[in-house]
């Protein structure tokens, strides 16, 4: 069994994940390779997608695989033959853990977070808004990667912080060039329309917990360039928009757990929204005056 450290948990695999591994005695969530039952017992829900009972969830991907995800603590895999590795585990990481954490009453948030001086940011905002391209523009500038896609949150101390995940990201080819960047492998999966691929941020990764310092959310605009911070209902409004299959929370009853981590991010993190010009490229505009308000922030 292959054992790693990701989104706070203590993980053994029979999956190879591409990723350094933890030093731990006792698992929190096993992974293995094994057939997937067609059906489950007490099956309360059904589509074409999954099917579920109280602890147990199966989730059928076309053309790549089955996952059986179980009390939280177990995911089987079972892959179509000529289905590439790494898709395999773009659907693990996205799907499944999602899934396996809602049953552990863990809320998921779409998202990337950076790290800078030990204060993590969130890249928050909704498909196409550019989240990757500022992640990638704040990485070029001296910060660290912490997490992609999902971003789960310690709420157990006064101060949120930010787990780990997995140290690559997904992008776009024009990003890897823009930023000459070495590529892993390209990502496959049904229905993809651009060319993205797996980049290794491996060598400015931070793998520890990270308190959460400030939440950006990108909207695309007819507006020029901007950055405001938000309050009140405004902060939990960006909360709610980047829940992450939230479905899952709702089929394993986990609504309270939801709640209490949507109140502390709203009550305890300063939320800013990003406005940026719709058609242009202002990447770096955009890194330069977030920059600069993070450093004005810090000097104050």
């Amino acid at each position: 069994m292959n054992k790693y450290m990701v989104y706070g948990l203590k993980v053994c695999s029979e999956m190879n994940l591409d990723y350094s591994q933890g030093n731990f005695d006792k698992a929190d969530v096993t992974i293995v390779i094994g057939q997937v039952p067609l059906k489950l017992e007490n099956t309360i829900d059904k589509n074409k997608r999954y099917l579920h009972n109280d602890h147990q969830l199966i989730y059928k991907v076309k053309k790549i695989g089955n996952f059986l995800i179980e009390n939280g603590n177990k995911i089987t895999v079972e892959a179509i033959d000529d289905c590439p590795h790494r898709t395999i585990k773009l659907y693990l990481d996205g799907i499944a853990f999602s899934c396996l954490l809602a049953q552990r009453g863990i809320p998921v948030y779409h998202g990337s977070a950076v790290v800078k001086n030990n204060q993590c940011y969130l890249i928050m905002g909704s498909s196409g808004a550019g989240k990757s391209s500022l992640t990638s523009g704040l990485l070029d500038r001296s910060y660290q990667f912490i997490t992609d896609d999902i971003i789960v949150f310690d709420n157990d101390q006064k101060t949120i912080k930010v787990y780990p995940g997995f140290p690559e990201q997904k992008l776009s080819k024009d990003l890897v060039e823009t930023y000459n960047l070495k590529v892993d492998q390209r990502i496959y999966y049904p229905g993809v329309i651009k060319d993205k691929f797996f980049v290794s941020r491996r060598d400015i990764f931070y793998n520890h917990p990270c308190k959460v310092d400030g939440i950006i959310y990108i909207k695309v605009s007819e507006d020029e360039l901007s950055l405001r911070q938000v309050k009140g209902i405004e902060k939990l409004d960006v909360v709610l928009k980047n829940t992450f299959r939230s479905s899952f929370i709702k089929i394993f009853k986990k609504q309270k757990e939801q709640f209490k981590m949507n109140t502390s991010l709203a009550n305890g993190v300063s939320v800013f929204i990003m406005k940026r010009p719709y058609g242009k490229n202002t990447v770096e505009q955009q890194v330069e005056l977030l920059v600069d308000r993070i450093e004005a922030r810090n000097e104050n």
